[in-house]
């Protein structure tokens, strides 16, 4: 578990006057006094970083980073609204913060150096600025027009990546590398080839948090409609994958040409599904791996823990 206060350092100012403003927001509605006994609390800090931005922006906007404008938004988790970019985010975070002290001998305070591969319009990083203000932030992303936002309105260090590896990243560079939602669409391939990257890349001692579709993926697709027109798969292909999932480990499938255009991405990306038997054969030539939690990411995907093998 979180300790509260590392994760309300990364989430809001420790200020007197955001304080201050906060209370009086909490005092002035009866909703919010009824939701939160106690405006002093993390629980209210995520509503004020999230809702109380959107609804007060000249009260707390100058307390936070500026929001990506909706069409960059669209391109990442979250959807386009502002209200879920900020809220999945945040709760991003507390996957990857839970995640790292659960396989880490180091607090996550000691981090030095992040990169967040596939950083998008900062969905993710922009929540490290504040509780890390002395670790080095990257990101990297295809998205031309995303990087170059993240460069004018977030602190870090951001890069336009190339579809397939290598990228012009300095070997044993990150303590912690971040890949959310991007391994469960690469081909076998291409998630071979990365991996091998964003080890180089990591350094010997530090952490890779990774993602992947997996059976709790397939089965939601093959009971819900709506996840069978994200994922372009009908409900009999995903039973079909699914049956077979425990010995064919790996399995990718390739969405329409208009779907990759529209994110701006190679032909090396799709939908993918892994599980851990995969990672055990595939992998572990060239990490560790120190734990799967299935579908902790929005309760849908898995989170991979490796480190780079000495």
């Amino acid at each position: 578990m979180i300790p509260p206060m590392l994760l309300r350092s990364l989430i809001a100012p420790d200020s007197f006057q955001f304080r201050t403003l906060a209370r009086t927001t909490w005092n002035e509605r009866e909703d919010l006094r009824a939701a939160y006994s106690d405006p002093d609390t993390e629980a209210f800090d995520r509503w004020i970083a999230v809702n109380g931005v959107l609804e007060y922006p000249n009260r707390f906007s100058r307390y936070f980073p500026q929001i990506p404008p909706a069409d960059l938004r669209m391109t990442g988790c979250g959807g386009s609204e502002a209200h879920g970019h900020l809220w999945s985010g945040i709760e991003d975070l507390e996957v990857v913060v839970d995640t790292y002290q659960t396989f880490s001998d180091k607090p996550f305070e000691e981090v030095e150096s992040i990169l967040d591969f596939g950083s998008g319009c900062g969905r993710l990083l922009r929540w490290f600025d504040r509780g890390l203000k002395s670790a080095s932030l990257t990101g990297i992303d295809v998205r031309k027009q995303s990087v170059e936002w993240c460069r004018e309105n977030l602190r870090g260090d951001f890069h336009i990546g190339p579809f397939d590896p290598p990228t012009e990243l300095p070997s044993d560079s990150f303590d912690l590398v971040v890949a959310l939602s991007l391994f469960s669409h690469f081909t076998r391939e291409s998630n071979i080839a990365w991996l091998r990257e964003l080890t180089r890349v990591c350094r010997p001692d530090g952490h890779m948090i990774l993602t992947t579709h997996g059976a709790l993926s397939l089965a939601a697709i093959a009971i819900s409609p709506d996840h069978q027109k994200s994922f372009f798969m009908n409900e009999t292909r995903a039973r079909e994958i699914l049956r077979t999932f425990h010995a064919d480990t790996f399995h990718y499938h390739t969405p329409p040409v208009e779907w990759r255009d529209s994110l701006e991405v190679g032909e090396n990306y799709g939908q993918a599904f892994m599980n851990e038997a995969f990672a055990a054969a595939e992998w572990s030539e060239h990490v560790e791996i120190l734990g799967c939690i299935p579908a902790r990411l929005f309760r849908f995907q898995d989170v991979f823990v490796v480190k780079p093998r000495a």
